[in-house]
């Protein structure tokens, strides 16, 4: 997320949680910079764990194993 759009939603969005949803496949450069950035704004980060996919894109089952660690990240 960009350190301007961050700002945006919470100027304009006061008491708004904002949550930032992250793939573990991606570098851990980037990784570390999100989550350097999510802190500074009190974003929550969740990193999403990798799952079953095909040439780098999610299966149905992969699908799947995002949105229930979604749900128990949100805590639905």
């Amino acid at each position: 997320m960009a350190p301007k759009m961050i700002n945006d939603i919470l100027l304009y969005n006061p008491g708004i949680e904002i949550i930032n949803f992250e793939y573990a496949a991606v570098s851990q450069d980037i990784r570390d910079g999100k989550a350097l950035i999510c802190e500074h704004f009190g974003v929550k980060n969740v990193s999403i764990s990798v799952v079953d996919s095909l040439s780098d894109h999610p299966t149905t089952t992969g699908m799947q194993q995002i949105v229930d660690q979604i749900i128990t990240a949100l805590n639905v």
